[in-house]
């Protein structure tokens, strides 16, 4: 199965606010769309919980947008 942007932000539904979720540009840096570095670590948590990835130092510096993240889940 492939993972979509829109399958992303189902799974952050609980973890970022419905406005902020609702703006984001999946080709934009998180970090330049207000995503301070708790939101970004739990945006992970919930990422490794429900795609069973191990999302590592190195992979958490690269995945800077959504669309990063999906090509990751999708390769893993």
């Amino acid at each position: 199965m492939q993972v979509t942007v829109e399958d992303l932000k189902k799974c952050f539904k609980n973890t970022i606010a419905d406005d902020v979720l609702a703006q984001l540009d999946p080709a934009k840096p998180l970090a330049a769309q207000g995503m301070d570095s708790l939101a970004l670590t739990a945006m992970a948590v919930v990422l490794q919980n429900t795609y069973k990835v191990t999302i590592g130092v190195e992979e958490s510096i690269s995945l800077k947008t959504l669309n990063d993240v999906v090509a990751f889940l999708n390769k893993a």
